[in-house]
């Protein structure tokens, strides 16, 4: 007998908005996570065309939430 279990993702560790920055965008070009993911879930904000990260808006987005929530 073999039982088969499939999720969605794990719940990982730490803080989401901890991670680094460049495995955001890694799993952004991946397909992994959207961009809106990506800045709402990650705090990471991309520019227009996916490839540059907006390093001063990504800072202000992960200054102003609190670790842990």
């Amino acid at each position: 007998m073999r039982l088969t279990v499939r999720s969605p993702g794990g719940g990982g560790f730490g803080s989401p908005f901890e991670r680094p920055v460049e495995s955001v965008v890694r799993d952004v070009h991946d397909g992994l996570v959207s961009r809106e993911a990506a800045e709402s879930d990650y705090g990471v904000v991309l520019g227009r065309d996916d490839c540059r990260v907006d390093n001063a808006a990504t800072k202000r987005l992960r200054r102003g939430r609190c670790v842990g929530s």
